[in-house]
């Protein structure tokens, strides 16, 4: 029975190294390309956008400025000096009680998260704004509970000081943040049923992170 047992588990172990594989290929691919080529293309579209009086909505504008932001914020966590995953998995709060390098956060994950998430939710977002604000503000609010809190206060538990992502909050994540925000409650962009469903969504993914987050962690201890 032993013998069986452990057949058993290496087959779905075996399994999965090539889908592993190909998210770490593609993470590789996209980390540094959003950061070098497409992070700098999109804000120079921008800046041109406004100088040039292109008819975009600054609440639209700020939306799609998000995009590259996070890229510029992705590369280094992940190229420039990188090191985010390791991170995540040995020094936060999030570590599993025997940690491993791909556990609870591996490259299927972190591929969902940055790609699906973040720049997925960035797209829909700008494209919606004149519809349907709520869902960009979603992300923004996403953005200060996922990023934001976590690199300046929540990694610090148990790593004091730098830790991979930092200085792009410090620097491009909080100021726009709290930008969009007050631009947002000035120029009354937002409904309060907007409000509601802004938060709702936002802080509704945060939880379903932490959830999935928190079940991976466990499953690995």
């Amino acid at each position: 029975m032993p013998a069986v047992a452990t057949a058993s588990q290496s087959e779905p172990e075996a399994a999965e190294v090539p889908n592993s594989s190909f998210f770490a290929r593609a993470n590789v691919a996209w980390q540094v390309t959003g950061g070098c080529l497409l992070a700098p293309i999109l804000i120079t579209v921008l800046v041109m956008a406004r100088f040039q009086d292109w008819d975009i909505p600054t609440y639209t504008w700020l939306l799609w400025l998000q995009l590259p932001i996070f890229m510029l914020h992705e590369f280094e966590e992940y190229v420039l000096p990188g090191g985010f995953k390791s991170f995540f998995n040995h020094d936060t709060v999030f570590a599993s009680p025997e940690p491993g390098d791909n556990t609870p956060l591996d490259d299927g994950y972190v591929f969902f998260v940055n790609i699906v998430i973040a720049w997925g939710w960035a797209i829909l977002g700008a494209l919606l704004a004149p519809v349907a604000p709520w869902v960009g503000l979603g992300l923004v609010l996403w953005n200060v509970g996922i990023n934001c809190v976590q690199h300046t206060v929540i990694f610090q538990i148990r790593h004091e000081g730098y830790n991979p992502g930092l200085i792009t909050t410090m620097i491009l994540l909080l100021p726009y943040s709290t930008f969009i925000i007050f631009y947002v409650i000035q120029n009354g962009i937002l409904s309060p049923l907007d409000w509601v469903l802004a938060a709702l969504l936002g802080i509704g993914v945060v939880a379903a992170l932490v959830a999935v987050t928190t079940v991976k962690r466990k499953r690995a201890a």
